[in-house]
């Protein structure tokens, strides 16, 4: 069974659907390195649906028709988490996005977005945690 056969079609928004698969695996308790990990992934499109009808004389109708339909945007987004011995969690994500029209405005740039984290929890009952984060690590 592939991972599109667990996946789960939701509606990102009321524009566009989206697979948010969530896989989840580690060795706890199986002795070695005792980790946990989670990778959450989420694949879609962007179609674009905007027309604008403006009055012009020229036109044989008297209205000018302007589509932006023609170039969705298409995205990937990607965050790895795992959980080692000793309160220690590393994660890692990022998110690609395509060329394409968001409203009237054409993106000629792939978009590339990377973040990594690193937290330790100091105290047993998990209230006090350290974080170290560094966003758009890519530009």
């Amino acid at each position: 069974m592939s991972c599109w056969d667990k996946a789960i079609p939701v509606r990102c928004s009321r524009s566009h659907f989206c697979l948010k698969p969530l896989a989840r695996f580690g060795n706890r308790g199986r002795g070695g390195l005792d980790f946990f990990g989670g990778i959450n992934y989420t694949l879609g499109i962007l179609p674009q649906w905007f027309t604008i009808n403006a009055p012009d004389p020229r036109e044989a109708s008297g209205i000018r028709v302007t589509t932006f339909n023609d170039k969705p945007i298409f995205f990937a987004q990607l965050f790895n988490t795992f959980t080692v011995k000793g309160g220690w969690q590393f994660e890692l994500g990022g998110v690609l996005m395509s060329p394409g029209y968001s409203r009237n405005l054409y993106m000629s740039n792939w978009n590339i977005n990377l973040t990594a984290a690193v937290q330790k929890t100091l105290l047993r009952d998990g209230s006090l945690v350290v974080r170290l984060e560094g966003e758009d690590l890519t530009r």
